[in-house]
């Protein structure tokens, strides 16, 4: 199912009124296919997909999946986004005239250059995140990289003038934002599928409390000179809140 978010659906009106609406669906275009790119790699490989959002800057795929999903195949469904948007590029740029495609070419390495910037929730900060993820902590990993955003964020804005810019960056903001406030949600949601559900990792390390969780491995948790291992201080921490 593709959902065109409300501010989307006003920029299209935008765009007839001010004689921009051919540039909006070469736009649309670009962005659709790389989300089909997310889409089809991430069906592939069992993933249960709800639907792909077409924002006023962009994309999302939106995911109804485990957070503790093997890193490696989330890292496969990221790439495949840009790599369907690069030989997009490469097959419609043998059929198009010279005035789309200028606009085509502006437009795939706008979004291209655009999503790859290390702010979350793009493609690019969604990389970061698992690079970080490989050696710090989930919790610690995804603040983190909120973060990096916030930073990266900051610096770009200033980097072109534009007003169809600057508000591409507003939305973006309130979107790096909402993120930060979800980042305990997420947390929840991952101690509770590790309480729910039995993953067997290959690497398994000794923590010292549940904030410390790691992505793709098992966990023992020291208390003093004591050890356990994580389903049992799950299930004690779940029976506490029952």
């Amino acid at each position: 199912m593709i959902y065109f978010h409300p501010l989307f659906i006003i920029l299209c009106f935008i765009s007839v009124l001010t004689a921009t609406f051919r540039n909006l669906i070469i736009f649309t275009s670009i962005i659709l296919i790389h989300e089909l790119g997310h889409f089809f790699v991430a069906k592939l490989l069992g993933w249960k997909v709800d639907k792909i959002v077409i924002y006023p800057y962009g994309g999302c795929t939106k995911f109804v999946d485990s957070l503790n999903k093997p890193i490696f195949s989330e890292f496969l469904v990221l790439i495949f986004g840009p790599i369907f948007q690069i030989i997009f590029y490469l097959i419609m740029s043998k059929y198009l005239g010279n005035f789309d495609l200028l606009l085509f070419k502006k437009y795939n390495f706008f979004i291209l250059l655009f999503n790859l910037l290390p702010i979350y929730p793009l493609d690019g900060g969604r990389l970061i995140n698992l690079l970080i993820s490989k050696k710090v902590p989930y919790l610690k990993s995804l603040t983190l990289t909120i973060i990096i955003s916030f930073i990266v964020f900051f610096i770009a804005i200033f980097l072109y003038r534009s007003y169809v810019y600057m508000f591409i960056m507003l939305f973006l903001l309130v979107k790096v934002i909402d993120e930060f406030k979800k980042r305990k949600f997420y947390y929840n949601k991952f101690i509770v599928e590790r309480y729910l559900y039995n993953y067997n990792f290959s690497n398994t390390v000794v923590i010292d409390n549940m904030s410390n969780f790691y992505r793709n491995k098992n966990h023992i948790i020291k208390f003093g000179k004591w050890y356990k291992n994580e389903k049992e201080v799950l299930n004690e921490y779940f029976l506490k809140r029952l």
